[in-house]
């Protein structure tokens, strides 16, 4: 196997030292005096024995890495996929290199990942924390050791940080009022169980626009508009198959409802087919608002009213502040609070009540 060139390679290549070739590679020639025609004849022997830098070595010199992580659950969902693609490629684009880890929520590979990004000395972090409670996750070690870092979806355990996330109280404050409109008044919004979730900031907050629209409107709002989807309602996590059994449940349970509101796309997806197959027509009888505005969306049948969340824009905001954070040499929280909006994509799985 064929060996990585090296600078000494070079340097026996062109007849110079080691340190002429590493003054040209670092762009010192002419600060070092050297010659035009060695700098040219170093260059491209580099590129002839396609020299590449140790990365590593260079980090310990300079004190910079280059390098950006981001911790994260997941990529292969319809989420944090496209966020994770625009945040990744904006920082490309700087110069930036961007590590990838996955925990899973799970907390034992969160802290070995936490470790992994100090010991990899990364100039800065965006992470989603597997838990909201403090003692729960470790990503309160990056504040510590003074790597600049952004937080996102899950509200992190750290007093000060940084977060973005979508405006989850805008949206079901928004889809609620344009249900009651249409005078509907038997809905229900899906929330997952807040106890089991470290997404409890995120479903708290669509409570509170669901009830503040209902206040506004003057209906009475109580338990019954808010199904908890836990994973004792259906055997899978797969959110097509949550969507069909919780919606097949509520249905059961309370055949009155006349709207949902879901907690994305894809189980709005599910739920088209739970209403299927009880003869229900989307939108007379039922109508359904889904949450993200997926690709999708717009080729159901019928076309799915829904809230949309704009990854790739969010994606790049994080990419943007994480850059301005680590270039402003501020490694402390600014404690910067953003909501992204989340407009309401009017289609055709809702209609006025009869």
């Amino acid at each position: 196997m064929k060996k990585p060139a090296r600078l000494k390679d070079i340097a026996a290549s062109c007849g110079v030292s080691c340190a002429t070739v590493s003054d040209v590679l670092n762009g010192k020639s002419l600060q070092k005096g050297i010659k035009a025609e060695t700098q040219e004849k170093i260059l491209k022997t580099a590129k002839l024995l396609r020299y590449q830098a140790n990365s590593n070595a260079r980090s310990i010199v300079t004190g910079k890495s280059n390098l950006i992580a981001a911790l994260l659950p997941s990529v292969s969902n319809s989420f944090y996929g496209p966020i994770y693609d625009s945040f990744q490629s904006f920082l490309n684009d700087q110069g930036y290199s961007v590590m990838l880890f996955l925990s899973g929520l799970n907390q034992t590979l969160e802290n070995k990942f936490i470790d992994k990004i100090l010991a990899l000395q990364a100039e800065g972090c965006l992470a989603v924390p597997c838990s909201s409670q403090k003692g729960k996750s470790s990503v309160g070690e990056l504040k510590a050791y003074g790597v600049p870092t952004i937080f996102f979806d899950v509200v992190p355990p750290v007093q000060g940080a940084d977060f973005f996330c979508f405006d989850n109280y805008q949206g079901a404050y928004a889809a609620t009022k344009y249900l009651l409109e249409l005078g509907r008044r038997n809905i229900v919004l899906f929330i997952r169980e807040l106890e089991v979730k470290p997404y409890n900031k995120l479903d708290v907050d669509r409570m509170n626009g669901f009830s503040d629209a209902c206040k506004n409107f003057d209906v009475l709002c109580g338990p019954d508009n808010f199904y908890m989807v836990g994973r004792k309602s259906c055997d899978t996590n797969d959110y097509f198959s949550l969507g069909y059994h919780c919606t097949a449940e509520l249905l059961e349970t309370k055949p009155e409802t006349n709207a949902i509101i879901c907690t994305n796309d894809e189980f709005a997806l599910g739920a088209y087919k739970a209403a299927e197959k009880r003869n229900l027509k989307i939108p007379r009888d039922i109508s359904i608002i889904g949450y993200g505005n997926r690709r999708f969306a717009e080729y159901m049948a019928p076309p799915l009213t829904t809230l949309h969340q704009n990854l790739k824009e969010l994606g790049e905001i994080l990419g943007q502040y994480l850059f301005e954070k680590i270039k402003s040499g501020k490694a402390e929280s600014q404690g910067i609070k953003r909501a992204i909006p989340t407009p309401l994509i009017e289609r055709e799985s809702c209609a006025k009540w009869f």
